[in-house]
């Protein structure tokens, strides 16, 4: 199917872009299609699967034609409203001659996830790309056809590099599901025949909380979790339903698998998000060079040998600062004395109350998340009397109030960290990539400021 398209892709383009691109809906097709377009010498372009999404910084290349199989060609209206040149292919036919050289452009452009600004988009190298899927394949051990329980998002550097780029390295087979749903996620669990299953923490929950009808399926052997902290909770739920742990690792769109949990399980710590994965460096401080010891805090910085080239679309790409080849993240963590990787939350989530208090979102999310009643939580400044706040909005199960997460907090928080406002909901307000919608949640507590004082410290 993949050489059969390579050779429609071939026919149809107008010229020779610098860029092509896809709709990366979760499909059979669009497996086929990231091959055949991997092919070209042009860059390929991830387009999520929700046209709202199409708009980045800096804007699409003048010339970028999007390639639509079968599966995809309703999304044609809304990519020429977007000013996008649409290519409908064809059923791909056979291919004449030997198969095209696939994994030979340049590399992909994967969007950010625009939970803070216009999503940007990240050049990622191929060979960085591979090189990535090959260190995965050593740390967990994966053997050469592999099977692949696959739910992640295609548009997302996670799904991308787990789902169809490991497929591919290892050669193995891929149970794909379109969306994750965790009904569908645990019948593929039931047929004991997957070896790896990548999924995020959101995921891990649901999983642990969803009602089981005939015992507890066998799960992969190897269960890798990134994209959120799992709550130690959900780690022993998961490890006592399943019978295998969840590995935690740390990622980012300009780079993945950062950390990884390789131990044994007896020497797995669920606090953590695992070891540097090798060839990685990590420290935490102010800089590089006024790093912080281990226990303390400070922003996360990384050296990697696969780290994103830089935003925009080649060959306009600007590159990432960094100092000796260390390049700093978003997050604030802190590094265990044997060298594991606590994240505590993110710079830009990080804030101050009007007592002068920093405030680790993190900190106080994963104190309430803890409590088998809550389903989720998010926390956020909320502007009161010309100063910040410390605002919660909880997802919470029947029967648990305002009231409840009020003592759950004076329970497991110091007084400097006790919420000013709580509001509860069956759920919380998400973006399309199913992150927090920070300022729906900030509206919603401003909205919802219950009569309570002001909690002590904020």
């Amino acid at each position: 199917m993949a050489a059969g398209w390579h050779a429609r892709v071939v026919e149809r383009l107008p010229s020779a872009p610098e860029a092509v691109a896809v709709v990366a809906r979760s499909h059979p097709e669009t497996f086929a299609l990231l091959f055949a377009l991997s092919a070209l010498p042009a860059t390929v372009v991830l387009l999520h699967p929700e046209p709202s999404a199409w708009h980045s910084e800096p804007p699409f290349p003048t010339v970028m034609p999007v390639f639509l199989t079968p599966a995809t060609a309703e999304f044609a209206p809304a990519l020429e409203k977007a000013g996008l040149a649409a290519i409908q292919l064809p059923e791909p036919g056979e291919a004449a001659g030997p198969p095209p050289a696939f994994f030979s452009t340049p590399g992909f452009v994967i969007f950010t996830s625009g939970s803070t600004g216009t999503p940007k988009p990240g050049f990622r190298s191929t060979r960085g790309l591979l090189m990535v899927v090959r260190i995965i394949t050593e740390a967990y051990g994966l053997p050469r056809g592999a099977r692949i329980a696959a739910c992640l998002p295609l548009a997302a550097s996670f799904g991308l590099s787990h789902n169809f780029l490991l497929s591919a390295y290892l050669g193995g087979h891929v149970g794909l599901l379109e969306r994750f749903d965790h009904r569908s996620l645990l019948n593929l669990f039931a047929q004991g025949e997957y070896d790896y299953w990548p999924g995020t923490a959101l995921m891990a929950d649901l999983l642990v909380r969803a009602p089981l009808h005939r015992g507890s399926p066998r799960a992969p052997s190897i269960c890798h979790v990134s994209a959120g902290h799992v709550a130690e909770t959900v780690y022993d739920q998961f490890l006592a339903r399943f019978g295998v742990p969840i590995r935690q690792s740390y990622g980012r769109t300009e780079c993945a698998f950062i950390t990884a949990e390789t131990a044994p399980l007896a020497e797995i710590r669920p606090e953590t998000v695992g070891f540097p994965s090798s060839g990685v460096e990590i420290c935490c401080g102010e800089t590089p060079e006024t790093a912080v010891p281990p226990g303390q805090p400070g922003r996360v910085w990384i050296r990697c040998p696969w780290h994103s080239e830089g935003y925009g679309y080649p060959p306009n790409v600007l590159r990432i600062t960094q100092l000796d080849g260390w390049s700093g993240t978003e997050d604030v963590g802190t590094l265990t004395p044997e060298g594991r990787l606590i994240l505590l939350g993110r710079l830009d989530d990080c804030f101050k109350t009007s007592g002068g208090y920093l405030v680790s979102p993190a900190q106080v999310a994963n104190a309430l998340r803890a409590h088998p009643g809550v389903l989720d939580s998010v926390v956020v400044p909320v502007p009161l009397g010309g100063a910040a706040v410390i605002g919660v909005l909880v997802a919470a199960r029947d029967g648990i109030g305002v009231t409840d997460i009020r003592e759950i907090a004076r329970r497991t928080l110091p007084a400097w960290l006790q919420p000013a406002i709580v509001a509860v909901r069956r759920e919380i307000p998400a973006l399309i990539t199913g992150k927090h919608d920070r300022a729906a949640v900030i509206h919603l507590l401003e909205t919802a400021h219950d009569p309570a004082s002001p909690a002590p410290g904020s």
